[in-house]
């Protein structure tokens, strides 16, 4: 057996005995994509998202003689082909768009022809000098 060392003058201490480092278990388990195992006893900050709050909006456009309809706007980037609305045997067209709740200006692409919602009262002017409808955030 070891005798006492002296750290500081005055002051005997014990001989220090090392022993292995602990090893952490970390637990596998299914989880949702991008999560991390955390191994136990590590505290992790918890992440705030922002969820934007959608609603659903129904659209429709009555038009009988069309072979395809659209609908275009600022929740899509003016994309004229991206959001696809479905015919009923007596020609009104629909979809049912979730957005969030911001207004949003848009126009039906019936044919490859732009045109604006003609039941709708609300619109603004765009740039080329024609209408833009409007969905009203709520």
């Amino acid at each position: 057996m070891k005798k006492p060392t002296q750290s500081r003058p005055g002051k005997n201490t014990a001989t220090k005995k090392t022993t292995a480092p602990q090893k952490h278990e970390v637990k596998v388990q299914p989880r949702a994509s991008g999560a991390r195992a955390v191994s136990p006893g590590k505290k992790t900050a918890a992440k705030k998202t922002t969820v934007p709050i959608k609603h659903e909006i129904k659209v429709q456009h009555r038009v009988s003689d069309a072979q395809q309809v659209f609908i275009a706007g600022t929740f899509n980037d003016w994309n004229p082909t991206s959001h696809p609305l479905k015919a009923d045997r007596n020609g009104t067209w629909d979809a049912t768009l979730k957005l969030d709740r911001n207004d949003h200006e848009y126009k039906f692409v019936v044919d490859g022809e732009w045109c604006h919602d003609e039941v709708n009262p609300n619109y603004v002017i765009n740039p080329f000098g024609t209408r833009n409808s409007i969905f009203q955030g709520a």
